[in-house]
């Protein structure tokens, strides 16, 4: 997490650096493009509207949270979570197969952990190509890991150490103990 943290202040450094330098406008807040060549939005100082020929809107990024499935730092983690554990754990059940959710998978389940991915869509590594998805289905899964294509998390019974999260696959619920 120190890791990760340090570089995320360096590259937000290098970038207050680099627009202070070159006197670009930085506007934060809750930003629009109303129309072409205009953004405004609502900041610390109010309204405020500005016109330039170039416009960057820099989204952030944070982990979508699922209804019923909301990371409790506990025993259903966010990404920040995963990166700095409180715990080791035997069995981990991962949420999606992009690049994040399979490179977690693929982490721990070399550390040991008894891993399985869910993916809503009919492979893994859904923005791949399908014969880069195949190849690393097939790879994952020669290491241990588990994969399931075409279901989704229904609900987690939460107790304090284990209950079973209920998967949807191919019509039918299946409990799977985690």
């Amino acid at each position: 997490r120190k890791r990760a943290g340090g570089s995320a202040t360096q590259i937000s450094t290098s970038k207050g650096h680099v627009t202070k330098k070159n006197k670009i406008p930085v506007l934060k807040g809750t930003e629009n493009v109303p129309t072409k060549g205009k953004v405004s939005g609502t900041t610390d100082k109010g309204d405020e509207e500005l016109t330039a020929k170039n416009i960057i809107l820099e989204t952030g990024a944070r982990a979508r949270e699922l209804t019923g499935l909301e990371a409790d730092s506990d025993r259903v983690w966010a990404y920040k979570d995963a990166l700095v554990p409180k715990h080791m754990p035997k069995k981990l059940l991962v949420i999606g197969s992009g690049a994040i959710g399979i490179e977690f998978a693929s982490f721990y389940n070399t550390l040991g952990a008894d891993t399985t991915v869910v993916e809503v869509m009919d492979r893994i590594l859904p923005v791949e190509d399908e014969e880069i998805s195949a190849f690393a289905k097939k790879s994952f899964e020669k290491q241990g890991m588990k994969t399931m294509q075409k279901a989704h998390v229904h609900h987690l019974d939460r107790g304090k150490t284990s209950g079973p999260a209920h998967i949807a696959v191919g019509g039918r619920l299946e409990r799977h103990q985690y």
